[in-house]
């Protein structure tokens, strides 16, 4: 095997094993996360609640995020999905990170 394959499968190794950290609590619309944890699911969620003016800031542990994305339900409420690292602080969602590795592969191997 060559460096450059064995760079790249390192890469989606350290992305595969490392735990996915994500912001948690309860805050004010506009009062950006400052607490957060490791997130023993697939995805960070951020749930904004119209009504309350508030956002929800955890760890899908139900699996109930498919991919990286915000939904907003009839009331208003919406609830936004993301993979990243502390990526559910943020408005704009990236999958970037996700992509990146198997990129990666694909060009080296």
């Amino acid at each position: 095997m060559t460096s450059p394959r064995i760079l790249a499968i390192l890469l989606v190794l350290v992305g595969v094993v490392t735990a996915l950290k994500c912001y948690t609590g309860h805050y004010a619309e506009n009062v950006k996360p400052s607490s957060n944890s490791e997130c023993k699911g697939k995805s960070c969620t951020k749930v904004i609640l119209k009504n309350d003016k508030s956002a929800y800031y955890g760890c899908d542990m139900t699996n109930m995020c498919n991919k990286d994305d915000c939904v907003t339900d009839k009331n208003g409420d919406t609830l936004c999905c993301c993979s990243k690292e502390l990526c559910n602080s943020s408005s704009k969602l990236s999958a970037l990170f996700i992509i990146a590795p198997f990129a990666l592969i694909k060009f080296f191997i």
